[in-house]
């Protein structure tokens, strides 16, 4: 199995950034949904576990640590599972978002077995979290690092035309009954957002497996990749503008950090005296 090559630099620093940008969007928006209400609702689980898993799979991405030293230096073990353990957290995204889609999709058409299913909705979370672990069981017994894209692709794929019917049915829906709810519009604002950063990077998986081949640019690769990293950001500004409990939620996060920051402020200022 052949390494990563290095792309410039030109491209590494900018998609370093890029992950570094996700990571901190994901952890604040965790951390605001906390601060709400009602954070054990529905949506709020399925936001605060994707953007958890989200986090993982910023962490793991071979390009912030491309940068530090050389993936050429990583054992040929632990290589396999790196790569395949980003497949797999990969996965696990397009699952939560798939679950988020299904779950509009059930609330706008079939309200009262929506009603039921949901107040399984922490099982349903936890399932998803098990077959996680089940595949990162799985890719450290079997290196799929040949076949990643494979993966990846049919996944995609899958979840790309459960968003497109969604969004056919969004369309009927505005047409033709009252104006959806906020939280309504803002999960497919969500799911939306997720699916046109992922696309580019979708098309270069699409062409790896159309093609036989798991070699490429990994430059285009890591550019593609940038406007996925991006997502959190949107995602975070979203969530900010268009729902107003979440909105709350970071100004409570924001003011009690300038509350700590100011009794941590007045402890120094006594101490010196």
């Amino acid at each position: 199995m052949d390494r990563l090559e290095r792309p410039s630099n030109f491209v590494l620093v900018p998609a370093t950034i890029a992950i570094l940008c996700g990571t901190i969007a994901d952890i604040l928006i965790i951390s605001a949904t906390i601060k709400t209400r009602k954070w054990y609702s529905t949506f709020n689980l399925y936001v605060m576990n994707w953007c958890l898993c989200d986090a993982l799979l910023m962490v793991l991405q071979p390009t912030t640590y491309t940068v530090i030293f050389s993936v050429e230096l990583v054992d040929h073990k632990v290589f396999c599972i790196w790569m395949g353990e980003i497949v797999v957290i990969t996965i696990g995204n397009f699952i939560f978002v798939a679950a988020l889609t299904l779950d509009w999709f059930f609330a706008q058409y079939f309200e009262n077995f929506s009603t039921k299913i949901r107040r399984f909705s922490k099982v349903q979370i936890g399932a998803i979290w098990v077959t996680v672990v089940i595949l990162t069981i799985y890719i450290c017994c079997k290196c799929i690092v040949d076949k990643s894209h494979v993966w990846i692709f049919s996944v995609t794929t899958v979840s790309l035309i459960m968003y497109f019917i969604v969004q056919i049915l969004w369309f009927i829906k505005r047409k033709t009954s009252s104006p959806a709810n906020e939280k309504s519009n803002l999960a497919v604002a969500l799911i939306s957002c997720y699916f046109l950063c992922w696309f580019p990077n979708y098309l270069i998986q699409a062409i790896k497996t159309f093609e036989g081949s798991s070699e490429g640019s990994q430059e285009s690769n890591v550019v593609t990749s940038l406007i996925g990293y991006m997502n959190s950001v949107i995602m975070l500004l979203l969530l900010y503008y268009g729902d107003g409990e979440m909105k709350k939620g970071f100004n409570n996060l924001c003011s009690r950090k300038s509350e700590e920051t100011e009794d941590q402020q007045n402890c120094e200022t006594l101490e010196a005296k």
